[in-house]
């Protein structure tokens, strides 16, 4: 039997896609990179702004509204019941909450690189509008927390020899909105919206903005009314960010700014789809870019 040539079989690689689309792929892996470092800059603004809010107005004392919202100081009462010399657990599983917060939102941001990378550009941009919405409350209302304002509740953190460096914060008056409260609800919010599969993911990042925020009570470092200021902060921003009014709003805004986070977002989606759209058609007004 005569065996005919299939011919030249074709190579599988790069090289065989052509230089284009390996400038392409070599693109898409640096975008990540990029999207991080200026939410990286970003953050590094939030710190030298969230360090000026102790400067501009007089402090404030919450004690009193604490006391006319509750009937009493949750901070006083919880430590009154709990702390003493056999609330070792208790205060280091607050402790760990309480520092687990830094981390939290840094995880969630590389999951959402690696399976999700089409979103993380718009989950920065709602981190960092919860980094400067609460930088101008930390300006306009400086308020003292629990256990600067009430000599009967204990800064724990620091009594308890965890984190010796609390005493070096640059604004000890950054108290409300608690931001604490704020980011994981923001992040459950983001989850449930954008990724509506996820739910677990978001009910899970839920629970642990609650657990952090009865955490910085107990531990003196937040009023509740801070804590239902963050989730209130978690709430506006993720109602800015899907609301189809404000958009329409923003987009009047001179210069169009929210039209080009749009064009760019598409941009970048597209490129990690590995299909770039050199011209993409404008985003209508009424929708926020995301991809499936």
């Amino acid at each position: 039997m005569q065996r005919t040539s299939a011919g030249p079989k074709p190579r599988v690689g790069l090289v065989s896609d052509g230089p284009g689309a390996f400038i392409r792929r070599l693109g898409a892996a640096a975008i990540p990179f990029a999207i991080w470092s200026g939410y990286l800059l970003a953050f590094a603004g939030h710190i030298a702004f969230r360090a000026a809010g102790d400067e501009v107005f007089p402090w404030r004392d919450l004690s009193v509204t604490e006391t006319a919202f509750g009937g009493r100081s949750l901070s006083r009462a919880l430590q009154a019941r709990f702390y003493g010399d056999g609330s070792f657990l208790l205060d280091r599983t607050a402790t760990g909450l309480h520092l687990l917060w830094f981390a939290f939102p840094i995880v969630v941001g590389a999951t959402i690189t690696v399976r999700r990378r089409h979103l993380l550009f718009e989950y920065l941009l709602w981190l960092t509008a919860c980094w400067y919405f609460a930088d101008v409350a930390f300006m306009a209302l400086p308020a003292a927390p629990p256990w600067m304002a009430d000599s009967s509740v204990q800064r724990i953190l620091f009594e308890r020899g965890w984190i010796g460096d609390t005493v070096r914060d640059s604004n000890l008056v950054a108290s409300l909105p608690s931001l604490h409260a704020t980011i994981p609800i923001a992040v459950a919010l983001f989850l449930r919206v954008r990724v509506p599969e996820a739910r677990w993911a978001a009910l899970l990042s839920a629970g642990f903005g609650l657990a952090v925020g009865l955490a910085v009570v107990y531990l003196g470092e937040h009023w509740v009314v801070d804590v239902m200021a963050g989730w209130v902060l978690a709430a506006v921003v993720a109602w800015l960010f899907v609301s189809p009014r404000v958009r329409m709003v923003m987009h009047r805004v001179p210069g169009d700014p929210l039209r080009h986070l749009q064009d760019l977002d598409a941009r970048i989606a597209a490129v990690w789809r590995g299909a770039p759209d050199r011209n993409p058609a404008p985003a209508a007004p009424d929708e926020l870019p995301r991809a499936a």
